[in-house]
């Protein structure tokens, strides 16, 4: 009798700590709509200094950057993972090497792209990789359904998270364009800062072309 009165305060007790259904069994608790939205916050890519490098490298259109006839661009809306480059391990340059060493840590998980913090004088356009998925599952032959489904895309961009060395005056970033069955170009890319402004670096590194 007494063990059956100290299981029944027990269970009380429990309930009042994690809470109890209707039905007298343990109930565990749904997350709230907060915990949701504070996770998926914690995936954006919100650093405004990684964004002024993203402006830097795309602000000015140029042939084969994944635009045509419009202004606009089509940017893949997540970071690309996976990517490395020997250039920046194997360097004598210390800026080179430190923002390696961080665009590997920056690079370790994707990151969600916010299209309202780029600050471009050029529509953004953000496409999933699910959708990507869609239009390509047979391969190549997924092109013409792109062009028909984006008319004025040539293409679509990818862009890695931004590796910074310390002080944040000088930048890594890989970026890639997909135009076609044999029509892409890729690679990473160096900006200096000065004045206030990120400009490009005139070397590309690990490039490749098809």
């Amino acid at each position: 009798m007494v063990n059956k009165y100290l299981l029944t305060l027990v269970s009380a007790l429990l309930c009042l700590a994690v809470g109890c259904n209707r039905g007298g069994g343990l109930q565990t608790q749904s997350p709230s709509r907060e915990q949701i939205t504070s996770a998926q916050a914690a995936l954006l890519l919100n650093d405004k200094e990684t964004y002024a490098v993203y402006d830097a490298l795309l602000g000015v259109p140029s042939k084969g950057d994944g635009s045509q006839t419009s202004n606009a661009i089509m940017i893949l809306n997540h970071t690309k993972i996976g990517v490395s480059c020997s250039d920046l391990s194997m360097t004598i340059d210390p800026r080179r090497f430190a923002a390696g060493r961080d665009f590997g840590q920056q690079n370790s998980v994707e990151r969600l792209l916010e299209p309202d913090s780029f600050e471009l004088n050029r529509k953004v356009n953000m496409i999933s990789s699910a959708e990507l998925d869609r239009i390509f599952a047979d391969g190549a032959k997924g092109w013409p359904t792109f062009h028909a489904t984006y008319p004025g895309m040539h293409g679509y961009i990818e862009l890695s998270a931004v590796g910074f060395a310390p002080g944040k005056n000088f930048a890594v970033v890989y970026s890639a364009v997909h135009c076609g069955p044999l029509c892409g170009t890729g690679g990473f890319i160096t900006l200096s800062k000065a004045d206030g402004v990120w400009r490009k670096n005139t070397n590309r590194l690990c490039s490749w072309i098809s």
